[in-house]
């Protein structure tokens, strides 16, 4: 079993010698504050094939022929022996100006015995149940010696066998649009069938767009998975941040979530590429989000695009960024217009008449990463203009506490900031005992918009996370859980937050990103270790945050009440490998009932939730009995509890409380010992020092770094990468150049030059090599430091994952070294130190290329 860190180990030792008994304490009669009506929601983006290939139910992938323009991916040709047929992509035969691809289908060969034609494998297989009913929608047209028949099948992928299949004729040479009904009957359930188009007779046909549809949720049209569907209405979201992410920014400025492209027929949605990687089909448009929203009886948190993309390009603010912040004004007035409205009246011609509540708007996404500080203006001129024509909605900036105050919007008080929160379970730990506690109770409010605990110890964006499993394990729980109590200890000012990401397709090269919430392949759906505590956290909550404290203890926790119905939410999360029995006082209550409920998660630390085992770590509810004002309850090892007590209480409101913390006696961290490094999501950055356990005995960091902190007499080589003359660095120190030591590669200098932070020397990384194959210097035998200086100066590179090599030095091998997510995004100082020996006269490192190629800006060895 995994253990405690070691500074909580030594916490709660000490603690054990000098005090008593563990207490955790709940003042029943004083509240901090009332709990948001929206406080717990979903984020949700177009990752890990969130959408196209999960919730959206679609079957059919590369539908209408447009996700590689070379060749018509996942379309292949059926035929056998007796049979004929070829495919093309024919881009001069398109249906309309939103599909401007089709797919040819020549059959030169074919009888009813061998036919031929064309078949789509789907999302890693389409699936298929019993005694269900697929809807088919086909747009295809014939050549002038083919009428039909055309029979639809869905046939296992060896075509040998047929679930079902359904005929269709009167094909002429203009498009027309069908639709079919498929019928599967007793068969047994697989993930691994294909669906067919044939011919049995010679012919040409054209197809510009092939869909299938299982039942969908509440059997809406263009609608969501059921399975998935009911996993998130059962975790009682309160409202769901919308459309991203990353996916509102898009990797380019072209590529951003156009919104007024994503309504209407699918038939009229060209779709886009989404910045991880794959095309978005755009089925999941503006208004399937609201209905996503509608329901699950949530609100929907509308993200608009500010004008910033993750190429790192912008829109200037001024007369450029009108039309994008006039598209934002469309795009409320279409969520929130009555039909009287011009996009009121489009809404109710998509089939929607009545306009969904809106509350809040969020202005964009990370605009942090905006390295030309442009955010604050263009919020501005979106402030300005929404609030002129909607007083009453809240505008969110995207940049918030965790951030730098250099960064955040000074020009206009946001209503509400964003924060975003990726930490390691041992973070969580130590920072949410007093996270929040002095942040200023006056506003803007808090949206904590995106955050996750991970196991590891290396974040995310490494790429050692795509060798694990897609969904986090209950050490991770533990992480989600205390910070959950931070958060609800803070419900005055934190008036939402949701975790991301929230699902994952698990099958292999489906994902870009761990941990998720929501695992599913084709089949199947399972809910993370992190998917129930959440779940326990919603479902057991007040709407007045009760004074809570704690004593003797690494137990933290939180307490609401819920005046409606007379229950104390208490909960309470113990992160030790050992049994806590805790001193429960309850104070300010008038009556208590003697029975309480008690909801637990517990399992090993390293226990995860799969496919085949989707519930090894799940919630167990029991009845407890003997509930006194002072009560002592038993927390299992690695457990999250939910105590509610049936109580009646009347809390007052302390004008001069603050916020109580459930952290132990003796852990007495600050805000300025456990400020977490800035994060974010998928496309985030990391923490400013991440230390690469891949090399043995090896450290490395990112944090503060100076060129010349290493006394002079001790080094015995300073070489500055991609120059032909020396540098000078803001000591005197003379770093001569390096090129004579490369094998292979070439140099670049930026221009123009980007602004380096973390150091004091940014002239030594406006050049770099790159492409070598190893880098050689002699040196007499003997030990030796090395540090090597990296940073992620080339404008191409927008997030993590797009530069990934590996090095050797000196046998200390790095593997999937990523400066961006090392170095928490582009233009920071990383260094890696590692100690090393020389044995034969010779100093290398060898280089490999993995993605994109290996790049360094200066080396430094030192006795």
């Amino acid at each position: 079993m995994k253990q405690l860190p070691i500074i909580l180990i030594c916490a709660i030792a000490t603690t054990r010698c000098l005090a008593g008994d563990p207490t955790f304490t709940v003042d029943a009669g004083h509240t901090t504050g009332n709990v948001s009506p929206l406080y717990h929601g979903l984020m949700t983006e177009e990752i890990n094939h969130s959408y196209d290939g999960g919730l959206y139910a679609e079957l059919i992938q590369n539908r209408a022929f447009l996700d590689n323009a070379s060749e018509p991916a996942h379309w292949s040709v059926v035929n056998d022996d007796n049979s004929a047929a070829t495919i093309a992509l024919d881009p001069s035969s398109s249906y309309n100006n939103a599909l401007t691809m089709s797919l040819r289908l020549t059959v030169s060969g074919a009888t009813k015995d061998h036919p031929a034609g064309v078949a789509n494998d789907g999302y890693w297989g389409i699936p298929v149940q019993p005694h269900t009913r697929y809807t088919a929608t086909i747009i295809a047209r014939a050549g002038a010696d083919f009428s039909g028949p055309l029979t639809v099948s869905i046939v296992s992928d060896d075509g040998k066998t047929v679930y079902a299949k359904q005929n269709f004729s009167s094909l002429a040479t203009d498009w027309k649009k069908f639709e079919l009904i498929l019928h599967t009957g007793g068969v047994t359930p697989t993930a691994n069938a294909r669906l067919a188009i044939t011919l049995d007779r010679p012919g040409t046909v054209w197809l510009g767009m092939v869909s299938l549809f299982p039942p969908t949720w509440d059997d809406q049209p263009n609608g969501f998975r059921k399975d998935l569907m009911q996993m998130l209405v059962d975790m009682g979201p309160q409202f769901l941040r919308f459309p991203g992410g990353n996916y509102v920014e898009g990797d380019s400025i072209p590529n951003h979530f156009d919104w007024k492209k994503t309504i209407g027929p699918i038939e009229d949605r060209h779709g886009h590429p989404s910045p991880w990687g794959y095309r978005s089909t755009d089925g999941m448009g503006l208004l399937e989000f609201l209905k996503w929203c509608e329901d699950m009886k949530s609100e929907p948190v509308l993200a608009v695009y500010a004008g910033y993309s993750l190429n790192h390009t912008h829109v200037d603010p001024g007369a450029g960024l009108a039309s994008y912040v006039q598209d934002a004004l469309d795009e409320i007035q279409y969520v929130t217009g009555s039909v009287d409205t011009p996009w009121g009246a489009q809404r109710a011609k998509d089939g929607h008449p009545a306009p969904f509540p809106l509350h809040y708007v969020e202005v964009g996404n990370e605009d942090w990463f905006d390295r030309t500080g442009s955010y604050d203006a263009r919020y501005a001129q979106f402030y300005d203009a929404i609030k002129a024509q909607y007083p009453q909605l809240k505008l969110i900036s995207t940049i918030g506490n965790d951030q730098s105050d250099s960064v955040r919007v000074k020009s206009r008080k946001p209503d509400v900031t964003d924060e975003h929160y990726y930490r390691s379970v041992d973070t969580f730990l130590q920072m949410s005992p007093d996270y929040a506690r002095k942040y200023d109770r006056s506003g803007p409010e808090i949206f904590v918009g995106e955050w996750a605990s991970y196991e590891t110890s290396f974040p995310p964006w490494d790429g050692r996370s795509r060798r694990l499993p897609p969904t986090p394990d209950f050490k991770a729980a533990i992480g989600d859980a205390v910070f959950m109590s931070a958060m609800e200890r803070n419900a005055d000012l934190i008036k939402m937050q949701c975790y991301a990401p929230l699902l994952v397709n698990v099958n292999l090269g489906a994902r870009q990103w761990r941990p998720n919430l929501i695992g599913y392949d084709g089949l199947s759906v399972y809910g993370s270790p992190s998917y129930y505590a959440i779940q326990m956290y919603n479902r057991n909550l007040g709407n007045e945050i009760l004074d809570t404290g704690s004593q003797d203890t690494a137990v933290q926790g939180s307490a609401t009440y819920d005046g409606a119905s007379g229950e104390i939410y208490v909960k309470l999360v113990n992160p030790q490998a050992t049994a806590e029995a805790l001193d429960v006082q309850l104070t300010g209550v008038t009556q208590l009932s003697s029975k309480a409920t008690a909801i637990t998660l517990t399992g090993n630390p390293d226990d995860f939730n799969t496919i085949d085992d989707p519930k090894k770590v799940a919630p167990v509810t029991e009845t407890v009995r003997d509930i006194k004002p002072s009560f002592t309850y038993s927390l299992p090892p690695y457990s999250i509890v939910v105590l509610k007590l049936k109580a009646q209480c009347s809390p007052q409101l302390e004008q001069s409380a603050t916020t109580a913390s459930s952290a132990p006696a003796d852990q007495s961290s600050t805000e300025t010992a456990v400020t977490p490094a800035p994060a974010s999501n998928p496309t985030a950055t990391a923490p400013a020092s991440v230390p690469d356990s891949s090399a043995t005995n090896a450290s490395s960091s990112g944090e503060g770094v100076e060129l010349s902190d290493w006394d002079a007499t001790n080094v015995v080589l300073r070489l500055k990468a991609g120059s032909t003359t020396p540098y000078i660095d803001s000591s005197s120190n003379v770093w001569q150049s390096a090129e004579q030591g490369f094998n292979g590669g070439d140099v670049v200098e930026r221009d123009p030059a980007p602004v380096i932070t973390g150091t004091k020397d940014p002239g030594m990384f406006l050049s770099e090599h790159y492409q070598m194959d190893s880098f050689s210097w002699n040196l007499p035998n003997g030990k030796y430091i090395a540090r090597l200086f990296f940073a992620e100066t080339y404008d191409a590179i927008s997030g993590p994952g797009q530069r990934v090599f590996s090095f050797n030095v000196q046998g200390h091998e790095y593997k999937d070294f990523d400066i961006y997510a090392r170095a928490g995004g582009p233009d920071r100082v990383y260094t890696v130190t590692v100690p090393i020996e020389v044995t034969n006269g010779v100093f290398k490192i060898d280089f490999t290329t993995n993605i994109e190629n290996p790049e360094i800006n200066a080396i430094e060895i030192f006795r």
